[in-house]
């Protein structure tokens, strides 16, 4: 037998993976990301290519390589991340 979750949501507009994904502003966007690296935990990407991709599947594939590009600039210049040689830490609290 499987398993299946779900949650029912009052509205469409109150499914979590469709708040983030229609999300238009940049700040918005990095708080959602931000929020998002807080819940990983210990499990948060380490390496720049895994950030990337994280974020990309955040956003359900739907920003180009100049938006993520921006997002971990902007997630740098908030001190959340610092890149080094591809590695990636982090300022969050765990």
């Amino acid at each position: 037998m499987q398993k299946v979750l779900c949650q029912r949501s009052t509205s469409i507009v109150d499914i979590p993976l469709l708040k983030i994904s229609n999300l238009k502003s940049v700040p918005e966007k990095v708080d959602a990301v931000m929020e998002n690296l807080a819940k990983q935990k210990a499990a948060k990407p380490r390496t720049l290519k895994t950030l990337r991709s994280s974020i990309k599947a955040l956003f359900v594939n739907q920003l180009a390589d100049e938006e993520l590009d921006g997002l971990v600039e902007q997630l740098s210049i908030r001190g959340v991340i610092v890149v080094a040689d591809g590695k990636v830490s982090y300022g969050l609290s765990s």
